[in-house]
């Protein structure tokens, strides 16, 4: 039984680690600027927010696709700058993604990777969920062979850092359906075996906690980890410091 529960959070947290893995392929190879002090970083966050701000509302002349295409780079550019990032946290990636939503609501493979880096680095998964909600409205399983995925990685957010298990039931059975009619039986009877466990309403304080605590470890901003500490208290676990300056987790002894 414990070895299924394992199984279970492993192919939960999955997900997570290999879109992670696959936006760190992509960003060392970009040559990331070189940002001299904290005041340049933050100068070039401002000016980067000010230019997303306008975007919102700008007319796209029918080149939607392009401008989609357009803020992923930036994105891309924004995440790979790993040592303005230290300085700035990840904030702006909510922005990034809503852009290329409100523009390009079938550009699934970028959302695919883009998902990771708003909940764990920007600690936003309500925002993901809101966004992948949003992509939903616009793609089909017969025309988009990988919406499929929209709906897993959906669900790993409801589980792990929303701890909604209703919604998430929801979205593993809609990945099911969709598989199905794909003919991916496979992935059909996988996801549609996560929906029947998650109808037996499992405890998922645990898993969650182990999620927030990426974000807490990940993140370089204070706003974020301070957020995200207020989520792991919220859950009913306690932070504490070691001697060695490590964080640690105490959870209740109910939970075991």
């Amino acid at each position: 039984m414990k070895n299924n529960k394992l199984l279970l959070f492993l192919r939960y947290l999955t997900p997570l680690f290999c879109l992670a893995g696959i936006i760190y392929l992509q960003t060392s190879h970009i040559q990331t600027k070189q940002s001299q002090t904290g005041e340049d970083a933050l100068k070039e966050e401002q000016s980067t927010q000010v230019f997303l701000n306008l975007q919102k509302n700008m007319p796209s002349f029918g080149f939607n696709n392009l401008i989609a295409d357009w803020n992923f780079l930036g994105f891309i550019q924004y995440f790979g700058d790993g040592k303005a990032r230290k300085q700035t946290g990840y904030s702006l990636i909510p922005n990034f993604f809503e852009i290329m939503v409100d523009r390009d609501p079938r550009f699934i493979q970028a959302y695919l990777q883009m998902s990771t880096a708003n909940s764990i680095y920007a600690g936003r998964p309500d925002k993901t969920v809101t966004f992948m909600n949003r992509v939903l409205e616009s793609v089909s399983p017969k025309t988009f062979p990988l919406s499929i995925y929209i709906w897993i990685y959906k669900g790993v957010d409801e589980i792990l850092f929303l701890g909604d298990l209703k919604a998430a039931r929801h979205s593993y059975q809609m990945a099911s359906n969709w598989a199905s009619i794909q003919g991916n039986e496979f992935m059909a009877n996988q996801t549609r075996a996560t929906a029947e466990y998650l109808a037996t309403n499992p405890d998922p304080r645990k898993a969650q906690v182990s999620a927030w605590m990426t974000i807490l470890t990940t993140t370089p901003d204070q706003k974020t980890q301070q957020y995200t500490i207020d989520k792991i208290k919220s859950l009913g676990a306690e932070i504490s410091v070691t001697p060695e300056g490590k964080l640690q987790v105490i959870t209740p002894s109910s939970w075991e």
